[in-house]
């Protein structure tokens, strides 16, 4: 299927785009932001599973692992 290399590529491209902004020291969204979409991405890779987009699945999982870091390192800003 090709929409499943479509979501695949565009995951690898938002990954690549967010690795900046979770090594910066200084510059993070607001966590509200980042823990809505952690969670919808999350959701995207559970449709992956139910339509088979098995290629979509792995940098989906990436990509809302990269958003739920992002959530938690402004957490611990807060914390700290």
């Amino acid at each position: 299927m090709w929409q499943d290399y479509v979501f695949m590529f565009g995951s690898i491209f938002f990954i690549i785009a967010i690795i900046p902004t979770i090594l910066s020291k200084t510059e993070k969204p607001k966590r509200i932001s980042c823990a809505i979409t952690a969670f919808w991405l999350w959701a995207y890779c559970s449709v992956f599973i139910s339509f088979g987009l098995w290629r979509s699945l792995i940098p989906g999982v990436v990509s809302a692992s990269c958003w739920t870091i992002l959530a938690f390192q402004k957490r611990l800003d807060k914390v700290n």
